[in-house]
């Protein structure tokens, strides 16, 4: 039996993933730690209370009652201190999206993984392993030559956006070497190129709900949607697949790119010119203090 952390109950992906978590015959989460980031102790203490899971008073702590852990704190900017405990450990980690929100914070978390290379580490959108995108992945190479494809979704730029930039990754894969911004109209509109690959035009904001991802070949135009009840099962899977054959699902590297690829798409916001993924400044990024303050407001409306 794989007994299984969490870390900081912020967003509703604790309460939606513990029951197909402990749905596996091998694997059931045993304990939490929050750190009061979004919370108050009384929203753990019922959470743990309804699930029968034991509190931990630390990171630290919660490391040596686990097996593997998964974070699940809106602070991105907190997730790689909050991860090093776990690493030093040797418990597998999934750190949910956005994983990192930073240059300097990716460069962190690939030196934690050569400082502990045995260390398991994956994370990121649920999106990227969405059945829908592994199904037309799985027919790629009958679609000839793909031209250019365009993927869309909804809400913030960041947070969200980050499924958008993942899902299209969960198809192409790694490789993107520059993003420009196209303009604003009813959603904000990008394109990524590959480095030896299609153009990709991606659109985050957009005003419809859900993630389309679409496709034109030299066979004709390819398309499909995420469905939103069944998104989290796939990534569950990754993650227990990851525990049994003790190898992650991608390089830690090809987890990390759609955060960069979101970090071009900033500046190249902000300036209007094309911007390479080498060019990027060390302390670029997205303020994840500032998004968690204003989460906290959200759900909380200043109660908390």
């Amino acid at each position: 039996m794989f007994k299984i952390g969490m870390v900081d109950l912020d967003t509703s992906h604790p309460v939606a993933w513990l029951p197909k978590i402990n749905a596996y015959g091998d694997m059931k989460v045993v304990a939490v730690f929050d750190s009061g980031d979004v919370n108050p102790r009384s929203y753990t203490e019922e959470f743990a209370q309804k699930n029968d899971v034991k509190i931990a008073g630390s990171p630290g702590e919660l490391a040596g009652m686990v097996d593997a852990v998964i974070l699940h704190g809106a602070d991105w900017d907190a997730h790689v201190d909050r991860v090093i405990p776990f690493l030093e450990a040797g418990r597998p980690v999934l750190i949910d999206k956005p994983m990192v929100g930073k240059l300097r914070d990716a460069h962190r978390l690939l030196g934690l993984q050569q400082k502990y290379p045995e260390a398991l580490i994956m994370g990121g959108s649920s999106v990227r392993f969405a059945e829908e995108v592994a199904a037309l992945k799985a027919e790629k190479e009958a679609f000839g030559h793909i031209s250019c494809a365009f993927a869309s979704g909804p809400n913030d730029f960041f947070s969200y956006g980050i499924h958008t930039v993942e899902m299209f990754e969960g198809f192409f894969g790694a490789g993107v070497k520059s993003v420009r911004y196209l303009g604003a109209n009813g959603g904000e509109l990008f394109q990524a190129t590959y480095k030896n690959g299609p153009m990709v035009i991606y659109q985050i904001s957009a005003p419809s709900g859900g993630w389309y991802f679409a496709l034109t070949t030299s066979k004709g135009v390819k398309a499909t949607s995420v469905e939103v009840p069944k998104l989290y099962d796939a990534i569950i899977a990754q993650f227990h697949k990851m525990l049994v054959e003790k190898k992650a699902p991608l390089p830690l590297p090809e987890f990390l790119e759609a955060i960069l690829v979101q970090l071009a798409a900033l500046r190249a916001r902000q300036t209007g010119v094309t911007v390479y993924l080498d060019d990027l400044g060390y302390d670029e990024g997205f303020d994840g203090k500032a998004y968690t303050a204003a989460y906290r407001m959200n759900k909380w409306k200043g109660k908390y």
